[in-house]
């Protein structure tokens, strides 16, 4: 596992006099002209999670990589033919229902670089895509509070958690990796399985928690998405990814409940699909794969 600052002095690049300032550097080099579009797919992958994003500096970001081999199809729908490349996988916790389908996406696509918890799990598919990351010769990075990806002006990923010192491998929930996109005006908050101590965690720290688009902690488990965290949060839009009829009763009617007292509109993968997002940095719209509306607030 590569620190952050090691990969940091390993990766930082100039490109024709533009400097990409990062915290955490993916590899290879944005672009100085933007184009218009952010595109955020929250993938249908059952029980699990899976959110490819594809950003206006041309890099392609995958977290978490649901159950099985389902999400390489879902990303060779998505990706040109002939593109092959992901630059940055992050998996936000070595659980199975997000990392099943990552040695799948790692023998079919060039990735470059993994961010990870700095943990061990004794689980076949974490080892065979760690032995693959090893073969490969893809860095491994674990990532704390405060790393920062500066693709451009206006675009940047912020990590918000897990501090240094906070990660048990008892609870890896709670130690799940959140990030937060920022294009422009637009702001989305991916928060991995973090429940209710991770949720609490940030808010203390007083981080920019604010976000437009939140997608729901833990697949809207009881546990998760507290009152306090989705005030902080006030998005306008929540996304829950979760399979259909799962046997862990997600997301949980309390959850929801909370959801819909925040006046949030909620799009859920196990009754629209996959569930697309683009952005101008200004405007954003949403596009499903299923014509189940949304659930409107009260």
């Amino acid at each position: 596992m590569v620190r952050a600052d090691t990969a940091l002095r390993r990766f930082i690049v100039v490109a024709g006099g533009l400097f990409l300032c990062l915290t955490v550097f993916l590899g290879i080099t944005a672009f100085a002209e933007i184009p218009d579009e952010l595109e955020i797919d929250f993938f249908d992958v059952g029980q699990g999670d899976a959110t490819l994003i594809q950003t206006p500096t041309h890099h392609t970001i995958l977290i978490d990589g649901g159950r099985d081999a389902t999400v390489s199809r879902k990303i060779a729908a998505e990706l040109p033919f002939y593109d092959k490349t992901i630059d940055l996988v992050i998996l936000t916790h070595p659980d199975l229902d997000h990392m099943g389908g990552l040695p799948d996406v790692l023998r079919r696509y060039r990735v470059g670089t993994i961010f990870s918890l700095d943990v061990s799990k004794d689980l076949g598919a974490y080892r065979a895509m760690m032995d693959r990351a090893h073969a490969d010769g893809i860095p491994v990075v674990s990532v704390y509070a405060g790393d920062t990806i500066r693709f451009v002006p206006g675009l940047e990923m912020v990590v918000l958690a897990p501090e240094k010192g906070q990660i048990r491998e008892e609870d890896l929930n709670n130690s799940s990796i959140v990030v937060k996109l920022t294009y422009n005006t637009k702001h989305w908050l991916f928060t991995g399985d973090a429940a209710e101590e991770s949720e609490n965690r940030m808010r203390a720290r007083a981080q920019p928690l604010s976000a437009d688009v939140l997608k729901i902690g833990h697949h809207g488990s009881r546990f998760s998405s507290s009152a306090a965290f989705l005030q902080a949060v006030g998005a306008d839009v929540a996304v829950i990814s979760t399979g259909a009829k799962n046997p862990y009763g997600h997301p949980h009617p309390e959850a929801l409940e909370r959801v819909a007292r925040q006046g949030m509109t909620v799009y859920r993968t196990d009754r629209q699909g996959d569930i697309e997002m683009r952005s101008d940095g200004t405007f954003m719209t949403i596009t499903t794969e299923k014509p189940e509306r949304p659930a409107s607030p009260f």
